[in-house]
């Protein structure tokens, strides 16, 4: 059980850097490539469903990354 609440400790201060999406993520749930061209219906739909989630207790962020750019000075790691 002590390694258990250890391990989810742990999990929960992990953080991101070196990319857009990990800066614009610290204010803003959904990070949207600046060129995705996502209709707006979507983007609201996925928006909606992500406040919901973290209503019901899941605490979660989502980058939609299109380009390796998107990934900053993580590109290495696109695709």
């Amino acid at each position: 059980m002590a390694a258990l609440a250890a391990a989810l400790a742990l999990a929960a201060g992990a953080a991101a850097d070196g990319d857009p999406a990990s800066d614009y993520l610290i204010g803003q749930k959904v990070f949207y490539s600046f060129d995705a061209g996502i209709p707006a219906k979507n983007a609201q739909r996925l928006n909606t469903m992500v406040a919901n989630a973290n209503r019901a207790g899941f605490p979660i962020r989502v980058a939609l990354i299109r380009t390796n750019s998107d990934l900053g000075a993580a590109y290495q790691l696109y695709r």
